[in-house]
């Protein structure tokens, strides 16, 4: 018997990255920047979205890049398409500050490679809920292979990369009186 991969998206996760000092100030940074500018793209509903360029963030960008490669190392060998040699990485940053009440809907990043999220501030904020595009509205037989729904539960310091053309959405945020603040990449390859 032959395998011959079809579609395939995985998670890639690092936890606690940062020190609680570089999160401190990166909080700090994003809160200051949302008290005195309007929110950019079209957020939901008791979150704010801001210019992640404004921001000190290298560390984590650094981190980003990283998991980019070890997803490419893992990916090639299972897709022939998929770019065969290291490549530089362009990414497209902003930040989120979701209130309690509030969540962000079913959406997806596809004109990226992957999509990252790093989580300054996410413990006890709700779900990031991974959906296989096939069975968006849950129509598949629940005995086949992959088609149930991801769900990731963030903590402080975890940053988390996947598939850019995979949907997502994150839960509304329960919590009493955390926000949740992550900051967001979108991964394409540099020309």
């Amino acid at each position: 018997m032959n395998t011959i991969p079809l579609h395939h998206s995985d998670v890639f996760t690092l936890q606690d990255v940062g020190a609680q000092e570089q999160r401190d100030q990166l909080k700090a940074q994003i809160l200051a920047d949302a008290a005195v500018n309007p929110s950019v793209g079209r957020p939901h509903e008791g979150c704010w979205m801001g210019d992640g360029t404004k921001w000190n963030f290298h560390w984590i960008a650094e981190q980003v890049c990283d998991l980019a490669d070890k997803a490419m190392e893992y990916y090639q060998p299972m897709d022939i398409a998929f770019p065969q040699t290291p490549k530089k990485y362009r990414l497209n940053v902003w930040g989120n500050v979701n209130n309690p009440g509030s969540r962000n809907i079913l959406h997806d990043h596809k004109q990226a490679v992957f999509s990252a999220v790093y989580y300054i501030q996410g413990t006890d904020t709700g779900h990031l809920r991974l959906v296989n595009p096939a069975n968006i509205l849950n129509e598949c037989n629940t005995q086949a292979p992959f088609i149930r729904d991801f769900y990731f539960t963030p903590k402080d310091g975890d940053l988390i990369l996947w598939p850019a053309w995979v949907p997502h959405e994150v839960d509304t945020n329960t919590s009493k009186d955390r926000q949740r603040i992550n900051i967001v990449f979108d991964v394409y390859f540099a020309e």
